[in-house]
């Protein structure tokens, strides 16, 4: 593709106020004989236009035809057209010629769907993101739990093994990045991170347990996101009843399993015993009635004649946020065969519904069930949905899609998108994310928490098609997640893919109480994407543990980083773990600076 800019060399800059200086100038096929042919050409519009004349040359595969060591020589004799330099000395000696604002959303905008369906018929076109955005969490928090511990104690006998595996694993995923295959076949890759997942977690619970008291069943959850979290759990084989008290925030039992909701500090813990004695908890919300399923924070309403959602509103102004069907592109009519209330507890209500997508001549294009969630204490709606597809897409992906449709009231409403952990306008007729959607209208912002379905298209006015099964898509089964006026979506939208481990223990709770962090942060703005161990550089300190945060509500300031144990020294440092400037350390906390949007990291080491 051409380069858009009319200067050589730009002045490239981030939202986070850094900028790099880059070479924009759109190079020659240095293999094709074309390139040599019009070469008076190219000069003439490299004099006319550039400040500083610049020919750039490619070399891709093909060999450079004879005239291009005729320039060569030529040049050895004497600069006649001009001098072969690098871009290093190139930067130095060439002044900046176009200075281009920050790069918007839509400005990173590629048809990567076109290309997946049609250019290279991927069976995981959609899903691919899907599984590879969730393994990413879960690498994410494997090393966690590892930094965690690093942070605690000394490096236990099978750590670096267990390191070197993980690192080993991560590389593997990377390098595959979105093309994982069909969802039916099994991924080795993901059964490898499994067993280095339970290894890292199991270790620091032991670590956190080591003190506690024996022969108390019980269950121990990791959170490895650095915000806290209430993690909805549902857990088989209970003795009975869990008391809603300490870190548990809502609970029921049905038969053999009890549903909870569970409070986790960032980057903590929380321990819930297995079962007791106690008498079950009262519904404080009735979650389940007719068509309706609701918590303390919003309700939503079943359509009996689609099936879809009819009303997703919140409880404080009562006003309906948006609308939920399903669809196929380019038409479809969403019929239930049933609908109604599932489960109605004191932690759950949940609502399903079936039936079938058809056609206008009444033919079926695919049958549906769709649950829809909303436990107490967790001010979201989770929605998912099954298909069996009779009709499957083809031809162009976004002619032809099934999908998740969204509408609105008011067509006059703005439309936002997370990138990077940032919210961001967007005025594209396509906004996905693998992050989120957001629908403003006034002070009102309703957010569809995608987790990693990255494609969507806007339908009409005041709906939004997020994308769930083009041509060749091997998927049937999708989750979203709805939520209303968050200030900060950004952890949301993290801790919807991140996992948290659960892992049965006899004993507990630890010493320090039922729940507790080993690492904090303390503004909720300033997301922690990443805790990892790493080798110790300064003189007496044994282990180290380094720390990558985002910026993400668009504005600069300072926080706090605190460790369950006060590190010893503390630097920023560059993305090679090398320092870049020391931290001082007045006290606990480790004094976090940062600029709107920054992406920054820092390393804590321990004697």
């Amino acid at each position: 593709a051409s380069s858009p800019y009319t200067a050589a060399v730009i002045n490239w800059p981030a939202p986070d106020g850094k900028a790099v200086d880059a070479f924009a100038k759109t190079p020659l096929p240095a293999g094709e004989w074309q390139t040599y042919f019009n070469f008076a050409y190219h000069l003439h519009q490299a004099v006319t236009n550039d400040s500083a004349p610049t020919l750039a040359f490619l070399h891709r595969g093909l060999p450079a035809p004879p005239p291009a060591a005729d320039f060569h020589a030529l040049a050895d004799l004497a600069p006649v057209l001009g001098t072969w330099i690098g871009l290093s000395q190139y930067f130095a000696e060439v002044i900046t010629g176009e200075y281009v604002s920050p790069a918007g959303a839509d400005d990173h905008a590629t048809d990567t769907l076109d290309e997946r369906v049609t250019g290279r018929h991927r069976p995981d076109p959609v899903s691919g993101f899907v599984r590879h955005l969730r393994l990413r969490r879960r690498i994410d928090a494997a090393y966690t739990y590892a930094a965690l511990y690093r942070s605690l104690s000394l490096e236990a006998p099978d750590e670096a093994e267990t390191l070197a595996a993980l690192d080993r694993v991560e590389d593997a995923i990377e390098t595959r990045g979105e093309d994982v295959g069909p969802v039916d076949e099994t991924d080795a890759l993901s059964a490898q991170l499994e067993s280095l997942e339970a290894q890292t977690a199991q270790r620091l619970a032991d670590r956190i347990l080591a003190r506690s008291e024996p022969n108390r069943p019980g269950y121990l959850v990791l959170n490895p996101c650095g915000f806290p979290r209430r993690v909805a759990l549902e857990l088989d084989g209970s003795a009975g009843p869990i008391p809603v008290n300490g870190p548990v925030k809502a609970s029921e039992l049905d038969g053999a399993t009890a549903r909870v909701v569970v409070e986790v500090p960032g980057c903590g813990f929380a321990w819930i015993p297995r079962g007791g004695t106690a008498p079950a908890g009262k519904p404080r919300v009735k979650t389940g009635d007719g068509l309706t399923v609701r918590n303390e924070f919003l309700e939503a309403d079943l359509d009996p004649q689609t099936g879809g959602l009819r009303s997703i509103r919140d409880l404080r102004t009562r006003v309906t946020r948006l609308g939920q069907l399903l669809a196929y592109n380019p038409g479809s009519t969403m019929t239930a065969r049933s609908a109604g209330i599932s489960k109605s507890g004191a932690a759950l209500g949940e609502a399903v519904s079936e039936g079938d997508l058809v056609t206008d001549h009444g033919e079926v294009l695919a049958t549906y069930r769709q649950r829809v969630r909303a436990w107490i204490g967790r001010p979201v709606l989770e929605l998912h949905i099954d298909l069996d597809i009779k009709m499957p897409p083809q031809h162009y992906p976004w002619h032809s899609y099934f999908a998740s449709r969204f509408a609105w009231r008011d067509d006059r409403a703005a439309i936002f998108r997370g990138m990077h952990g940032a919210t961001m306008p967007s005025t594209a007729n396509r906004p996905g994310s693998p992050e989120f959607v957001e629908i403003r209208f006034g002070s009102a912002r309703t957010f569809v928490f995608t987790g990693g379905l990255a494609f969507a298209q806007k339908s009409g006015g005041r709906m939004l098609d997020v994308v769930l099964v083009p041509e060749g898509e091997t998927a049937r089964s999708f989750d979203l997640l709805i939520a209303f006026d968050r200030d900060h979506p950004a952890p949301t939208a993290a801790g919807w893919t991140a996992p948290a481990a659960v892992l049965p223990t006899d004993k507990g709770p630890p010493p320090v109480g039922p729940s507790g962090w080993l690492a904090n942060v303390d503004l909720p703005s300033l997301l922690m994407t990443s805790l990892k161990p790493v080798a110790a550089s300064s003189e007496g300190m044994t282990r180290a543990v380094a720390a990558r945060f985002v910026e993400t509500a668009g504005f600069g300031g300072a926080a706090d980083l605190l460790f369950a144990r006060t590190p010893g020294r503390a630097f920023q440092v560059d993305d090679r773990n090398s320092a870049l400037n020391e931290i001082a350390l007045p006290g606990d906390p480790i004094g976090l600076e940062f600029s709107a949007n920054e992406l920054f990291r820092v390393r804590a080491e321990w004697a």
